[in-house]
């Protein structure tokens, strides 16, 4: 079954590693669907050289053009993005900008990756963060959902909280949702997570800034 691979660079590669990563990425054989996200100053470069989905790291929550080192949903589509992740533990959002980039996103044809932080909430309470969040769009459909886990949770007891919860959106909001997995996923840990049927892909963090580590991966 094809998989949506996100690859979330975070800071990593310096000027001079863009280009030999983009020819080394290219070659990489999978039937997977890759969607990487540089830094925000490489984006132009991947899309000119890379032949896999590119994806932006962060998007203004607004579009007033007012606001110094941000970028606009506008400016990212008028490039040819068409991912952006949202929602990232590292970006300190609260749900409000969280809600408001999902909105500019969606408006401008942008899909949105969607991070949920786990934090061992039970997951009704999951169920309402994504709720909240989400507030104002009907079209879950068009989100991919990166469920976010960087406790070190059973498996067996996370991944009955992922299927009631998929089926929580799928029961009272009569949508499909794309659910990726996130959250410190290297050599160790991908058998468990690779075994389940449950996921429809994964988000690499920073093991992704690296191609081999990333084939012995895929």
């Amino acid at each position: 079954m094809k998989k949506i691979i996100v690859l979330n660079h975070k800071m990593n590669l310096l000027y001079d590693d863009v280009i030999p990563y983009i020819m080394n990425l290219n070659m990489v054989e999978t039937e997977n669907n890759i969607i990487v996200c540089p830094s925000n100053i490489y984006l132009e470069s991947f899309l000119n050289y890379c032949d896999w989905g590119i994806g932006s790291q962060s998007v203004s929550n607004d579009s007033s053009k007012n606001n110094t080192g941000k970028i606009s949903a506008l400016q990212l589509k008028s490039l040819g993005i068409e991912y952006v992740i949202v929602g990232h533990s590292d970006l300190n959002e609260d749900a409000s900008d969280i809600n408001l980039k999902l909105i500019t996103l969606l408006d401008s044809n942008i899909i949105p990756i969607l991070c949920l932080n786990d934090d061992e909430k039970d997951v009704d309470k999951l169920y309402n963060d994504f709720l909240r969040l989400t507030k104002g769009i009907s079209n879950y459909e068009t989100l991919i959902l990166a469920y976010i886990n960087n406790k070190d949770i059973e498996f067996t007891l996370m991944e009955e909280k992922v299927k009631k919860f998929r089926n929580m959106v799928k029961n009272n909001c009569s949508k499909e949702i794309s659910i990726i997995y996130g959250g410190n996923i290297n050599s160790n840990n991908i058998d468990k997570v690779k075994n389940s049927n449950l996921y429809d892909g994964y988000m690499l963090g920073s093991v992704s800034s690296n191609v081999g580590s990333l084939k012995k991966l895929l």
